[in-house]
């Protein structure tokens, strides 16, 4: 088997391309780096699936518009949970950014004794999708 460097990127799920993309680059800061098969025969249910791939810092992930809706999800902790690592001065500055874009979360809460993180910030996205930022020791 070959050896692994590291996971390339995750994709998440979202009912509205839109919304999802004006969350993930005005709340979080992502950059843009492509938007795919916003076509009428994507829109139709042709090949190929309406997506956008951004990068926050050094992670690349992509969002995709589900052709059926999502039901909507409970709570802000759960799994699976899409998790980027931050600074710690920068962890402040998230969270002073989904303070002022209404964006329910829970933190920081203290990682435990031995656990390799030392505070995480839980929060959703538009769709109800599991989000994190923490701050490893």
């Amino acid at each position: 088997m070959n050896e692994i460097k590291w996971l390339d990127h995750g994709v998440m799920p979202t009912n509205d391309l839109g919304r999802a993309i004006d969350f993930y680059t005005n709340v979080l800061g992502a950059q843009i780096e492509e938007i795919k098969s916003v076509t009428t025969q994507s829109l139709n249910g042709g090949r190929g699936a309406m997506r956008c791939f951004m990068r926050l810092g050094p992670t690349r992930f992509g969002v995709f518009l589900q052709r059926e809706e999502l039901p909507p999800q409970d709570g802000l902790v759960g799994g699976p949970c899409y998790e980027w690592e931050v600074g710690d001065e920068d962890l402040g500055r998230a969270v002073a950014s989904l303070s002022e874009h209404d964006v329910a979360y829970e933190g920081p809460i203290e990682g435990p004794a031995g656990y390799p993180v030392a505070r995480q910030v839980f929060f959703n996205d538009p769709d109800g999708n599991h989000l994190a930022l923490c701050v490893l020791r």
